[in-house]
């Protein structure tokens, strides 16, 4: 293409734009300085503007394939990077739906397709749905593909150079760490959150045996991964950044068969108050576990040079319910840690940091984040009257004051997104974040508080929007219920 762009197909120049973009979106803005002479914002805009010129050239939404899809892929997968509005998801959902129309999701051997390109095919479909799979969480819908366990074999643990067009067979899968091996981890990882969470029984309720049998299902996919993949050699950032990956996955399912148990045993039981309904002390130290996990991937501590594509794995759930459990019980010792969790995970988020996130809540394009946003701004109001000082009055938040440090403590303060109360950690309460020494947070000692500041606050049900009634597991979260 660089030798001849004018005998280039639009597809494959699409393509090389999107690689582009990505290989630009893998970069900090130092390291993009040093191989051009754009700044790193200007350089993504001018891929995304090529791409955008041959993607319509090339008419693929009548005449989609493999290669426009994959450049479609690469594009949706670094999108979600700079931009958590809803065009990444309708996007994603536009490259799946054209993936089906030519056939993409069906066993390439059916169609007497020769192994190369059966191969690439597998590897195309199970990452549109590894990015479907995240990707409607962040908006309030469901999956667009509905069943993960379709009995399409998965790609094949092999290097790249493995594969090649001429091929008349199929290697056999490597015993060893490949470049494809990280992808295969992210695709378990979202299958079995997709089996064990999305997938319900038959009469929508989940009963303790269900939860128990669940995580039973859980343990044994721990231990046939961490011999399938996981103790795979050579060990590298990259080997490192799969096992905590999914490890991640597992402590967000934990977490969310705890909040399922309590939701249960809520419904059996007679509830203090709709404040506490669905809270517990178990899944609030679970949902600070998750947090944690994701934020040592997100920032850096596991592998710098990935961060850039766990940033696009927020953890909307946990961190809604640990603001949750922040306005119920404001005042308890374990409060403090929490606080800083969570402001490491919103100063983590890349488009928080810009104020996209604000303005699409006041345009209703992002409510999952306007109701984090309502969350933490009650969290913030119900822990400064715990502490008998009076709530300052609303000033201009600025987010680029606070930032993690390597050891992660916050040194300079954050602001809340739209009331402004500020809150300093020193490194010494960060150092025993959830650790595991710490007991957690005893409900009956705040319940009195609680309901007391419950009594003067709107409902929790404020936050359930026509549009996040999609969403699974949103309502149980927020609103208890």
């Amino acid at each position: 293409m660089i030798s001849g762009p004018k005998q280039t197909n639009h597809s494959l120049e699409a393509l090389a734009f999107a690689v582009y973009f990505a290989a630009a979106t893998s970069l900090s803005e130092n390291e993009m300085s040093t191989i051009s002479v754009d700044s790193r914002q200007g350089f993504l805009q001018k891929c995304k503007f090529g791409l955008n010129q041959a993607i319509t050239k090339a008419d693929f939404l009548n005449e989609p394939n493999m290669t426009t899809l994959q450049a479609l892929a690469i594009f949706a997968t670094c999108l979600r990077v700079h931009d958590n509005s809803r065009a990444v998801w309708v996007l994603i959902g536009t490259a799946i739906r054209l993936a089906q129309s030519i056939g993409i999701h069906r066993d390439g051997a059916s169609l007497k397709l020769d192994p190369f390109e059966s191969e690439l095919r597998l590897r195309l479909w199970w990452h549109l749905c590894v990015l479907d799979s995240r990707a409607p969480e962040d908006h309030g819908f469901t999956n667009t593909i509905e069943n993960l366990d379709q009995g399409l074999r998965l790609p094949l643990n092999v290097d790249d150079a493995q594969l090649y067009p001429t091929m008349r067979s199929l290697p056999p899968d490597s015993e060893k760490w490949t470049e494809m091996t990280f992808s295969l981890v992210q695709l378990e990882a979202a299958r079995l959150v997709h089996r064990i969470l999305i997938t319900k029984p038959r009469n929508d309720l989940e009963t303790p045996e269900n939860i128990e049998a669940k995580c039973a299902v859980l343990e044994q996919h721990n231990q046939w991964i961490e011999s399938r993949f996981l103790s795979l050699p050579p060990a590298s950032n990259l080997h490192n950044a799969a096992c905590a990956h999914y490890y991640t996955a597992c402590a967000k399912i934990e977490f969310m068969l705890q909040v399922r148990q309590e939701l249960h045993l809520s419904r059996h039981k007679e509830a203090p108050g709709a404040v506490f309904r669905g809270l517990g002390e178990r899944p609030f130290t679970a949902a600070c576990r998750t947090l944690e996990r994701s934020w040592s991937l997100a920032s850096g501590q596991i592998s710098m040079d990935h961060t850039w594509i766990f940033k696009t794995y927020t953890q909307w759930y946990a961190l809604a319910y640990v603001l949750r459990y922040l306005c119920a019980f404001p005042s308890v010792p374990e409060t403090e840690e929490a606080w800083v969790l969570v402001n490491r995970v919103f100063s983590s988020i890349p488009y928080a940091q810009s104020g996209q996130l604000a303005r699409e809540s006041n345009t209703g394009r992002n409510s999952i984040w306007k109701c984090l946003e309502s969350l933490r701004c009650q969290a913030l109001n119900a822990r400064t009257a715990a502490r008998g000082s009076p709530v300052p009055e609303p000033s201009t938040p600025n987010n680029s004051q606070g930032s993690p440090v390597e050891d992660g403590a916050l040194t300079t303060e954050i602001s809340a997104p739209s009331v402004g109360l500020q809150d300093q950690f020193s490194s010494s309460e960060a150092a025993s974040l959830f650790a595991g020494q710490a007991e957690p947070p005893r409900v009956s000692d705040t319940t009195q508080l609680a309901d007391q500041w419950y009594s003067g606050l709107p409902s929790f049900g404020d936050f359930a929007m026509p549009e996040m009634l999609y969403l699974p597991e949103w309502n149980d979260i927020v609103n208890g219920s």
